[in-house]
């Protein structure tokens, strides 16, 4: 772990500061969730997991995902990109451009392609 977390703790609960480019640094563009941990070994957080990245035109997931519980959320931020969803064994295909926003489950197979260089933010929650 090359990364500091500070922690502020009180009655009222707790607040952790740190750097996300060193953790996404480490975590493949994921810049919190329960893999952030604090050099005691504490986890920041258990219930959800977020990413944010940039992809350059040309690259993509081509394998469909595993399927795991939870939902996930994605906006773009800048480019394009389409995600390739397998719904009751039929390909759909959504295109997203910036502004716009898809949320699935994650049990529902998926890739993408991305078509312009694209900037996103991910959200999961488990």
């Amino acid at each position: 772990m090359t990364y500091a977390i500070k922690k502020l703790r009180g009655k009222e609960g707790s607040v952790a500061i740190y750097d996300t480019a060193s953790v996404a640094a480490e975590h493949r563009d994921w810049v919190v969730g329960p893999f952030v941990k604090t050099d005691t070994g504490e986890s920041l957080t258990s219930r959800f997991e977020v990413k944010t990245g940039m992809v350059k035109k040309g690259e993509g997931r081509t394998e469909w995902t595993e399927s795991y519980s939870g939902q996930s959320w994605m906006m773009i931020l800048e480019g394009l990109c389409e995600t390739i969803f397998l719904i009751d064994g039929k390909e759909e295909v959504v295109e997203l451009s910036p502004g716009e926003a898809i949320l699935w489950d994650n049990t529902i197979p998926h890739k993408n392609n991305i078509l312009e260089d694209t900037t996103y933010i991910m959200v999961r929650v488990k």
